[in-house]
């Protein structure tokens, strides 16, 4: 066999593809979940082919990462991309050509054609049948298959896709034909196949046909995407907003409503995207597509205006699926408790390794001025929620579960569904995908037999797992410090700049993940000391009455309530103050006691009103009900007040220096923080 190489060319700016292009080149563009050179580059390389140049341009330090990744990668920088034709590319490439594959980036080939057996070592150009009308080059041939001409566009004809290969006599005299004429008017601005046809009687190429769909180029942006304008019902969700964000920057017309004005309303319209505070049927006019979220009604009036229109409807789960399915690797957070942490913990190790993920995650976070980022490699992490089993649309190559509690009792009504459900959703795993889960945890034990990925664990207590923390202490602000251990052996010291146990947990869940996909430990390390916690996850808002900390927590479940009374207690204060809001009637109806054992760690304890979310009350039940249960059953004094103001007024007048005051839930109990502290 013929030492062969390979030139890729991904110089060029691919102006049909604006605006997506103004994001990334075309040929990092994800296909099928693969990034479309990438895969070129790994079926070259599978076929042998030790020496592939890619020569770029545009967005050129998009493909840096490429020498890196793939040792057999050169790549050349043609300067001119913006001026000239592919023919340029070549010729800046010219010192390569021998026996040598031309491919263009954006090529996808479904099987690997360079895995050919051209004993004869003949010079050829990929073609395909086209009955239809098309814009490739045409080809006329002879009998032999030699080429005798070719035109821009055709139809009924064979069309040039897909690759060429130009042997080393061919190569030779075409290298030859360029340094003679490259200088002459307009001979630079031509397709390296217009070249070819000038001089086609000194240059030998004979036509070799693949079948239709083999060989797919994309030549225009909605081949890529199949909705233009997208209207979602519920923009104002964390989830729902991140990924009006990400179609937005992706070129997409996004617009939406919600119920409420919010500071993430107000955000959303601040980057051009059209809210609409209530409803209006005019938003629908032009939408090719109505996503909404599981918080949405049936008898939502945009919604079922959405039917009657015959407009396609998709919840958020099944979209954010559709957007999943584009990455290779889709890194999926889920568990009852901790998922957005855990999330963001996985999130800025990534980026501390500059593996330049796109991430979805459920809170504000600093490190990307919000809750989501558009990056340019094949990794996707997202908060992965469990609610109606909307995780069961994602299309995963890594689960992460930590934990799995009784939740959501309005969906799932007990805790075996619960289990059961998280069962089905591991199995959504490849035979080569990775599942890390909490050694510690029963019911993440029951379902973790019936995984066929690989499987890391990790813990607290279960000195079997994979991962475990060992020899934890704390400073006067909470921040744990711990040892970790890997299959028992010392792997590294970690220092966490927030405070809790649940978080040496959490960190230990993102640990597993980074060490699997190849972050270095100081990567980590510092990646997660630099970690202060995401939006509303025992955040700092600041003081008042000279020295009364205020906290703010999203906690809205038992488990949570006790991990963040205990991260409250690691803390120096004098006494703890917690304003809570139960969230949903459902919720607090079934876990009623639960949430009274959860409170009793608080010094004094304030209970608002229950938010609703999506519920009627149907329950019977309020939050003086969990205010009888303190302090009837548990003989715990605790006040109900439901008024914002009032309680305000009643925490300036009975804390005093060094007290903590923590607003804790997931509804609307966030908004007093800034009445204390403004």
């Amino acid at each position: 066999m013929k030492n062969k190489n390979a030139i890729i060319l991904a110089a060029g700016k691919s102006n049909r593809f604006a605006p997506f292009t103004y994001e990334k080149p075309k040929g990092l563009f994800i296909v099928k979940g693969e990034v479309l050179i990438e895969r070129q580059i790994k079926q070259l390389i599978e076929a042998g082919i030790k020496e592939i140049i890619v020569v770029i341009g545009y967005m050129k330090e998009k493909f840096f990462y490429l020498e890196q990744k793939y040792p057999e990668v050169k790549l050349i920088v043609n300067n001119t991309f913006g001026k000239y034709g592919n023919i340029y590319s070549i010729y800046v490439a010219r010192n390569y050509l021998k026996n040598t594959y031309i491919c263009c980036a954006d090529h996808y080939f479904v099987n690997n054609p360079f895995l050919d057996n051209n004993i004869s070592n003949i010079s050829y150009r990929a073609g395909t049948y086209y009955s239809r009308k098309f814009r490739e080059f045409s080809i006329d041939y002879t009998d032999a298959n030699v080429i005798s001409g070719c035109y821009i566009g055709g139809s009924d004809k064979m069309a040039m896709v897909g690759h060429a290969y130009f042997n080393e006599r061919f190569s030779n005299k075409f290298v030859e034909l360029m340094e003679d004429e490259i200088n002459n008017f307009g001979i630079a601005n031509m397709f390296w196949e217009e070249f070819y046809q000038r001089h086609i009687k000194d240059l030998t190429l004979y036509v070799k046909e693949f079948a239709p769909n083999e060989v797919l180029e994309f030549d225009d942006i909605d081949e890529l995407r199949k909705y233009k304008n997208v209207h979602m019902i519920g923009i104002g969700g964390i989830s729902m907003s991140g990924i009006a964000e990400i179609l937005k920057f992706w070129g997409f017309h996004v617009t939406g409503s919600d119920s409420t004005s919010s500071e993430t309303t107000e955000k959303l319209i601040e980057n051009g995207i059209h809210v609409t505070i209530g409803h209006d049927l005019e938003n629908l006019a032009k939408a090719d597509v109505v996503v909404y979220s599981a918080a949405i009604r049936k008898d939502d009036v945009e919604l079922v205006k959405a039917h009657e229109l015959n407009i396609p409807t998709i919840e958020r789960g099944t979209f954010l699926g559709k957007i999943t399915r584009a990455f290779n690797n889709s890194i999926c957070v889920s568990g009852t408790h901790g998922k957005t942490t855990t999330t963001s913990m996985i999130s800025v190790c990534f980026l501390e390794s500059h593996k330049d993920p796109s991430i979805q995650v459920g809170a504000f976070l600093k490190q990307l001025n919000g809750n989501y980022r558009v990056g340019n490699s094949e990794y996707f992490i997202i908060e992965a929620c469990e609610y109606v089993e909307s995780y069961l649309k994602l299309f995963p190559r890594t689960e992460v579960i930590l934990n799995i509690d009784n939740d959501h009792l309005d969906y799932f009504k007990t805790l075996d569904n619960i289990v059961k459900s998280f069962d089905n959703y591991i199995k959504l795993l490849p035979e080569d995908g990775l599942l890390v889960i909490n050694g510690d945890d029963s019911n993440c034990r029951k379902i973790v037999k019936d995984s066929k990925a690989k499987i890391v664990t990790f813990a607290l207590e279960n000195e079997n797992a994979n991962f475990i923390a060992r020899n934890i202490s704390a400073d006067k602000d909470g921040f744990p410090s711990f040892d970790v251990y890997y299959n028992n052996t010392f792997y590294k010291t970690i220092k966490l700049s927030v405070p809790g146990m649940h978080n040496v947990l959490n960190a230990l869940a993102c640990i597993a993940v980074c060490h699997e996909y190849g972050i270095s430990k100081e990567d980590i390390k510092n990646a997660l000391a630099k970690y202060t916690g995401a939006h509303r996850r025992f955040e700092y808002v600041g003081s008042f009455n000279q020295g009364v900390a205020v906290y703010d927590d999203y906690g809205h479940h038992p488990t949570e309530i006790m991990a963040t009374a205990h991260a409250v207690n690691q803390k120096e204060h004098r006494q703890s103050w917690v304003v809570f809001q139960p969230h949903t009637y459902s919720r607090t109806k079934t876990l009623l006691d639960d949430f009274a054992k959860a409170l009793l760690d608080f010094d004094n304890i304030i209970i608002t009103d229950i938010y609703a979310a999506r519920e009627d009350n149907i329950y019977g039940v309020s939050s003086q009900d969990l205010v009888d249960k303190l302090q009837n059953t548990y003989n715990k004094k605790a006040l109900y007040i439901s008024d914002f103001n009032e309680i305000a007024k009643y925490l300036k007048e009975h804390t005093i220096k060094n007290d903590i005051v923590l607003t804790l839930g997931a509804g609307t109990v966030t908004n007093i923080g800034p009445l204390l502290v403004k």
